[in-house]
């Protein structure tokens, strides 16, 4: 997916959000974004920086895990599924993970 078409996906994303302004602050030569969210509800300013890191596939194996990690939402699901050990590093790698200050 071409970096214009993230940026444009993410933009389409954070116009429904209400009460909050979004800039991109930097993109580098890689596609990996950085930028930040600031939300105002009633009387409490929030700010947030959101990261993203665009990852190659390259390998089967890269491909496989990528697609499991998105159908599941915490490392103790990857534990449930009946998948050989050598694949729960890769999973895990791909997982989504939200951090915050």
């Amino acid at each position: 997916m071409s970096i214009h078409l993230v940026v444009s996906k993410i933009n389409n994303r954070l116009d429904s959000i209400e009460n909050a302004i979004c800039t991109i602050d930097e993109i580098d030569e890689n596609g990996n974004i950085i930028m930040y969210l600031f939300d105002e509800f009633s009387a409490l300013w929030q700010e947030f920086k959101i990261t993203a890191k665009r990852k190659q596939l390259r390998t089967l194996k890269q491909i496989s895990a990528y697609n499991v990690s998105k159908c599941i939402t915490s490392e103790n699901e990857i534990q449930k599924l009946e998948l050989p050990h050598c694949l729960y590093k890769s999973v895990s790698m791909f997982l989504d993970t939200y951090s915050g200050d």
